[in-house]
């Protein structure tokens, strides 16, 4: 699916609703296509390194090939069990960070999209009022707009333990839920995750 782009909301009253932190500045097309590089990354890792090793390693010591015998084959296919491994741990950090990209970037556009409506419905509801009454809505939809923008910054945050629901091998072959943008933006409104971080047992 492709995100859909929330213009921020202009018009009657519309500044006052969403100033003061009561709109997201992040962009989540950055967010978007920083998911697509590590999927493209993780499926070069697959496509490069990963399935040619481990048919290799499984040719060369677990299906009978008869290449290594004795000693020397112990040690090699440990080596060679270690570096399988830590390709498996690479391809783990790289799903990962996709996955956490793509579904910060869902938060960030579902935050837009709520706080769009709500300045849409208040807009609606001004004509006609005194201007104290006015004020009343507008400052009632600039603090759910701010709750709105302090619940989506708290669930990114919640996103440092974030386990990704789809397997490295999956997600290779799958790709992400949302398709990339049709233009990346030039300038990262937002930092890039610390993947060291993310929960990827």
């Amino acid at each position: 699916m492709q995100l859909t782009p929330v213009p921020q909301p202009s018009g009657n009253h519309a500044e006052e609703m969403i100033s003061g932190g009561a709109w997201p500045s992040a962009d989540e097309f950055i967010f978007v296509a920083t998911a697509h590089e590590y999927l493209a990354a993780l499926q070069k890792l697959f496509n490069k390194t990963s399935s040619p090793w481990s048919k290799a390693y499984r040719d060369t010591f677990e299906n009978g090939g008869g290449m290594w015998a004795g000693d020397a084959a112990g040690v090699a296919g440990k080596k060679g069990s270690d570096i399988q491994n830590s390709i498996a741990a690479q391809a783990r950090y790289l799903s990962a960070a996709a996955q956490w990209n793509e579904r910060v970037a869902q938060l960030i556009n579902q935050t837009k999209t709520s706080i769009a409506d709500n300045v849409r419905k208040t807009q609606g509801l001004l004509e006609g009022l005194s201007d104290e009454n006015q004020q009343s809505w507008i400052k009632l939809c600039h603090t759910l707009n701010r709750g709105l923008v302090s619940a989506a910054s708290g669930e990114v945050a919640a996103l440092q333990d974030f386990r990704p629901p789809a397997n490295a091998e999956n997600l290779a072959h799958s790709g992400l839920s949302i398709d990339p943008p049709a233009s990346i933006p030039s300038t990262p409104s937002a930092p890039l995750p610390q993947t060291s971080h993310l929960a990827v047992d």
